[in-house]
């Protein structure tokens, strides 16, 4: 799923970045500069994603179920058992994704859009909140429906099997996740629509006055 939905979102991007680099308006080089930064900040929190949802899944999963261990298999060692440390491993590795995409998105993101108004690229703000828009409304839908049905079906006292109780693991911090980031992104997405009609409106009424001055 989640390799399905960076590759969705590197298409996405591929296709926009391809009309933002050829557009006419600004320089070569600040166009590749800005699409670097937004395609690095949409990579890193994809991952960033994966690590926050799947971290919660684990931790889910050692609750209900006493811990479903990770589909890698490692040998165990020192005092802890061969279920412990795989365990322990899939708990550190999500932890390591965490801490190194985190920084990561922050500072691609902050050199992206910490600029004044006339030095921001609306367009690849636009493409950049609009890519997420797209790839988590669609694993939204889904994931969510998922998610209620079998979070229902336990409320209504119906017993979850085994791999239900898993698959609501998996379903539930994911869902949480894609929704909370579409939401996020599509405030920053209408923002950046509200800024380029104000702005649109500016140079058209800037364009009334000096045809009334002449």
């Amino acid at each position: 799923m989640i390799s399905f939905l960076i590759f969705l979102g590197v298409l996405v991007f591929a296709v926009i970045g391809f009309i933002t680099i050829f557009r006419p308006g600004s320089s070569a080089k600040k166009k590749i500069g800005d699409g670097y930064f937004y395609f690095m900040a949409f990579v890193s929190m994809m991952v960033l994603y994966w690590g926050l949802s799947d971290l919660v899944r684990i931790i889910l999963e050692k609750v209900w179920l006493g811990g479903i261990s990770p589909s890698t298999n490692y040998r165990y060692s020192g005092s802890v058992t061969y279920a412990q440390e795989q365990w322990l491993r899939g708990l550190s590795l999500r932890v390591s994704a965490i801490m190194v995409s985190l920084p990561m998105w922050f500072f691609h993101l902050h050199k992206a859009i910490n600029k004044s108004k006339e030095e921001i690229d609306a367009l690849g703000k636009k493409a950049y909140s609009y890519a997420f828009v797209l790839v988590m409304g669609l694993a939204s839908i889904g994931m969510l429906i998922g998610a209620l049905y079998l979070g229902v079906n336990a409320l209504l006292g119906i017993t979850l099997s085994t791999g239900e109780k898993q698959s609501l693991a998996y379903l539930l911090p994911y869902s949480v996740g894609s929704l909370s980031l579409w939401w996020v992104h599509w405030k920053m997405w209408h923002a950046s629509r509200l800024e380029e009609m104000v702005a649109i409106k500016t140079e058209e009424q800037a364009a009334k006055v000096e045809s009334g001055v002449k």
